[in-house]
């Protein structure tokens, strides 16, 4: 049986709509807790992605 695919694309979701609130609150170059949070989301954001299913990967050939 196949996980569904709409957990991990909430995840994706969930770790821009976190990066960009990280984003607003300072310079990540300068401040090195908000570079590492912003990090942390996008690794989890790149693990996520890893889990879509091809067909829907491929619905979206824009997105690298």
């Amino acid at each position: 049986m196949n996980k569904s695919w709409q957990p991990y694309a909430r995840h994706i979701l969930d770790a821009i709509a976190k990066i960009r609130r990280i984003e607003a609150r300072g310079d990540l170059a300068q401040d090195e807790v908000l570079y590492d949070a912003a990090l942390r989301n996008l690794q989890t954001l790149s693990e996520a992605t890893q889990l879509l299913p091809d067909n829907k990967k491929e619905a979206w050939p824009t997105i690298p």
